[in-house]
């Protein structure tokens, strides 16, 4: 079992991730120099030479990192008041579950939704200019919000308020915060900050729907066009080298912070206070429930929504359904991989790097292995024409844009679990698998569950990897609401962004559940 287990995950790991680096290393390798493109603005200079960032191409991606920056600093300032409900809400029968339910409904949903509800609300549409840049920003942050909320409202109930009251005994409260709490919280809100500014600084939907151009618009248009591999790799360099500076200077910063092992203390279930409740609720409001209610008040008739999802429930249901698969095949690739401890620091390690990488990259190294295989194997249009029809690709890109998200969760569900636990189970003879499945990962199926459902989230609104590794099976709903947004149909692309609001209510529940089960 053990063993078929590992071959599996060996083999997924490979499909997923090392193949499709192989495969696009290697177009750019045999890929000989690329004709001079005039006029190209991402990647060309002056003249028309690839591989010179043009003057057009370095304000626009200074102007991503800036947007990027800016709404990873809103985010973590907007989740300090859900931060402080969510630790205080550690134990409560009805207040954790509804905490948790709440920051999980405005995670899940589709950022397209929020850009649509705002503009359908305001009545507004591609503003474009400083209005865009500043739309893009707050919605980027009024998505994101909860992930930060989570994980410092978890550092904190675990051990920073204990740290923080000891420290009261010898300190003034600011001073004993600044010295202690914040030391406590310094990984937490380092490794949120770089999730944050990964998931902002290459997203493209939002920008678009808002008539911004930034360095994401641009990459994604000239991969779609180029025919080269090697000028895909070269104009995706700058966007690649500025998240990985980025986030060695976030693990070096990590790695220089104190880790505190203190326990959980019983001084974390103290309420919160009133103002901290009313300004969760109203950040919730402000950043869920306006754009919610402007998409049903703009809806105008429900004949709207039935007549839309009699023409396309086919492609919802299958945009759902790949996403699910994406989900899946990334958790039971970490899962399975974790059996060889090597290779899960491995695959932990190759998996950050597709997600520092534009998805329009990811989707172009997907592509390639398709295109390759119908290439060198006799008859591979026929054999793999099956796998086509049924979205395999559109999945896999899927699955390897976001599978970071799944080794972690294994990484904080069964990696990082107490050794006390090895010890006593190798004292038993059982052996790693068997302590594995049996002790780290025996319970922790809901934690993977919410793994597989926030990638399958971020999937359902990812546009530059679905339109690379599309399939005319099936169209991802993330395609159509751009259709939509272009032809100006609000009946179907408020129809389809209410869709994706109901296909969240799973998620959530799973949320409810696992609180009340903790």
């Amino acid at each position: 079992m053990s063993r078929s287990a590992a071959v599996l995950g060996v083999t997924l790991f490979a499909i997923l991730w090392v193949l499709p680096g192989m495969v696009l290393v290697g177009d750019v390798i045999s890929d000989g120099p690329p004709a001079p493109v005039a006029g190209a603005v991402v990647g060309a200079g002056a003249e028309g030479v690839p591989g010179v960032v043009s003057a057009t191409a370095a304000r626009l991606l200074g102007m991503s990192v800036w947007m990027a920056a800016t709404a990873t600093a809103l985010a973590l300032m907007v989740s300090v008041p859900a931060a402080a409900v969510w630790a205080s809400a550690a134990g409560g029968r009805w207040a954790a579950p509804a905490v948790a339910a709440a920051m999980a409904l405005v995670c899940v949903t589709s950022p397209m939704v929020y850009s649509f509800g705002w503009q359908r609300m305001l009545d507004a549409r591609g503003v474009g200019g400083a209005g865009g840049v500043a739309a893009c920003t707050l919605i980027w942050a009024a998505w994101l919000w909860p992930i930060p909320a989570m994980m410092l409202g978890a550092a904190w109930r675990r051990h920073g308020r204990a740290a923080f009251e000891a420290a009261l005994l010898d300190a003034s409260p600011v001073r004993a915060f600044i010295h202690v709490g914040i030391g406590t919280l310094a990984r937490p809100l380092v490794a949120a900050a770089l999730i944050l500014f990964t998931l902002t600084v290459g997203n493209y939907v939002v920008p678009h729907a808002w008539g911004v151009r930034v360095y994401a618009t641009e990459l994604l248009l000239w991969t779609t066009e180029t025919t080269h591999p090697s000028q895909t790799v070269r104009h995706a360099l700058p966007l690649i080298v500025v998240v990985a500076m980025v986030a060695l200077g976030g693990w070096h910063v990590m790695r220089r912070s104190r880790q505190d092992s203190a326990e959980w203390s019983a001084a974390t279930s103290r309420p919160a206070s009133r103002g901290w409740l009313v300004a969760a609720a109203s950040i919730f409001v402000a950043s869920f429930a306006l754009p919610i209610g402007g998409l049903v008040w703009r809806i105008g008739s429900w004949t709207v929504w039935r007549e839309a999802w009699q023409v396309h429930r086919g492609d919802f249901l299958g945009s759902v359904a790949i996403c699910l698969a994406a989900g899946l095949l990334a958790v039971v690739a970490a899962c399975t991989s974790a059996i060889v401890r090597r290779a899960w620091r491995v695959g932990l390690v190759v998996a950050l790097l597709y997600g520092i990488v534009p998805a329009a990259l990811v989707g172009a190294a997907v592509y390639g292995v398709y295109v390759d295989l119908e290439t060198w194997l006799p008859g591979g249009r026929l054999r793999l024409r099956p796998w086509n029809d049924v979205a395999w690709m559109t999945a896999a890109g899927l699955a390897a844009r976001y599978g970071w998200i799944a080794f972690l969760a294994v990484g904080a569900a069964a990696m990082l679990r107490d050794r006390e636990l090895d010890e006593q189970a190798a004292v038993d003879g059982a052996s790693w698998p068997r302590t594995l499945w049996q002790v780290r990962l025996a319970g922790q199926w809901p934690a993977l569950a919410c793994a597989m459902l926030a990638i399958a989230a971020l999937s359902v609104s990812d546009v530059a990897t679905a339109t690379l590794v599309q399939v005319s099976s099936v169209r991802m709903i993330s395609l159509l609401l751009v259709e939509a947004m272009h032809r100006f149909e609000d009946g179907l692309l408020i129809s389809i962004s209410l869709w994706l609001l109901l296909a969240a209510l799973p998620g959530c529940l799973l949320a409810v559940w696992m609180v009340r089960r903790a």
